[in-house]
C-alpha cells in the first residue's frame, strides 16, 4: 500500500446502500466516530508503548479502513506498531504519532465534506 494514497474512495459503500442516503449518513458517520476514537486512544497506546493496545485498535478499525481506501492511514498505523515492537527514539514515536493523527483529521475532513454533498444532493433531489 502506498503512503502516496491519501485519497479515500467511497464507490462501495455507495454500492452498497445503492441511493439509500440515510443509510450513506449512518455509514460515514459511523467512519468518523471510529476515527475520532482513534484519535484520542492512538496517541495514548502510542506514548505509553501499548502495543498490544495499538494492534487490538488497528484489528478494530482494519476492515473499516480498507473500505474507505485509508492506505494511507494503515500504512502508517504498521509502522507504529513497528516502532513499538522495536522500542523505536520517543521522537520517531512522537513522529509518527503526530502524522497518524494529521491522517485522521484529514480523513474525517474529507468525510464530512462527502456527508455534506450526499444531503445537499438528497435534498435536491427531493426539491
Amino acid at each position: 500500500m502506498s503512503k502516496n494514497n491519501s485519497e479515500i474512495n467511497l464507490d462501495e459503500i455507495v454500492k452498497m446502500a445503492m441511493n439509500n442516503h440515510g443509510l450513506i449518513q449512518q455509514f460515514i458517520g459511523l467512519y468518523i466516530e471510529n476515527l475520532e476514537e482513534m484519535k484520542d486512544r492512538v496517541p495514548q497506546y502510542m506514548m505509553a508503548g501499548h502495543i498490544d493496545s495499538l494492534r487490538a485498535a488497528y484489528h478494530k478499525n482494519l476492515p473499516a479502513l480498507k473500505i474507505i481506501g485509508a492506505n494511507k492511514l494503515i500504512d502508517e498505523l504498521d509502522e507504529a506498531k513497528k516502532l513499538l515492537a522495536n522500542n523505536d527514539s520517543q521522537d520517531r514515536v512522537l513522529a509518527e504519532t503526530q502524522s497518524i493523527l494529521s491522517t485522521c483529521n484529514d480523513l474525517v475532513g474529507q468525510l464530512v465534506d462527502f456527508q455534506i454533498a450526499q444531503l445537499m444532493s438528497s435534498h435536491s433531489k427531493a426539491s
